[in-house]
């Protein structure tokens, strides 16, 4: 009697376990675009590219899926202008006096932003403004001698002696750059136009334009997850049959039982 019991309540396990499948579970897939690494992106110019995953992997589709995309700034620094300034006293007194001027030379960086689209989405992203003084060097100028005044020495005999302003002058040296640099990155969730258009065919492509500037596109990524195949679920007839053969199992067991 014990080993029909167990019989029917093993049985009962393994129904359970065959008729309700488990829940489907998402498999880690990633791929890099075919656009070569530190691709250049001119002002107003554009680059197409695509991710391509085994479509295998995606056949019972996709949970989820990002793509990033890696920029940097090409340093296009330009020359834009010089300023000079004025002497002015620095220290001394007369007969010796010093003054200093600067003089600095500029350069900008012009802004970058890239945009990004794939499928019926797309990001943005901008350089970051900067602005750095750097100090070269200081030279010097020349002197400027004028008459100041005059006075008598008598001492054996008398003489005039003459003084005379003496002023030096230097100038200190300095580079000013300013404008826009550095890494920046569009991440962009896929929705379900993206996820769709990725299961079907295993393939997604994107546009990458320059708004202002131009810059190198890095890097591209794909990432996502998807789905594992579910477990097999019978047929109705099949656990029609199955639950009959238990009914009747468990039935005679308990005309078993009632007997003795």
């Amino acid at each position: 009697m014990k080993r029909l019991l167990g019989l029917c309540l093993l049985s009962s396990a393994l129904v359970a376990g065959w008729i309700w499948p488990t829940s489907a579970l998402a498999l880690p897939f990633g791929a890099t675009s075919n656009v070569a690494p530190s691709s250049f992106v001119s002002n107003g110019g554009s680059l197409t590219g695509s991710f391509t995953v085994d479509p295998s992997l995606l056949q019972y589709g996709v949970a989820g899926a990002q793509v990033k995309f890696n920029f940097s700034d090409d340093n296009d620094v330009l020359y834009a202008g010089t300023s000079t300034g004025s002497y002015n006293y620095d220290y001394g007194q007369p007969p010796n006096t010093y003054y200093l001027r600067s003089i600095y030379t500029y350069y900008s960086d012009a802004p970058e932003q890239a945009s990004v689209s794939v499928g019926d989405q797309g990001g943005s992203a901008s350089s970051s403004y900067y602005q750095q003084n750097q100090y070269l060097n200081r030279n010097y100028d020349g002197e400027q001698s004028s008459f100041w005044y005059s006075y008598l020495v008598c001492s054996w005999g008398c003489h005039v002696v003459y003084v005379y302003q003496n002023n030096y002058y230097f100038t200190d040296n300095y580079t000013q750059t300013y404008g826009y640099t550095g890494d920046f990155d569009i991440m962009i969730n896929l929705d379900s136009t993206g996820l769709t258009e990725l299961a079907s065919s295993g393939i997604l492509n994107f546009t990458v334009s320059s708004g202002t500037g131009d810059f190198f596109l890095d890097s591209a990524t794909l990432t996502g997850m998807a789905n594992d195949p579910p477990s097999a679920v019978p047929e109705p007839t099949s656990f029609l049959l199955l639950v009959s053969g238990l009914a009747g199992l468990g039935g005679f067991a308990w005309r078993r039982h009632r007997k003795s």
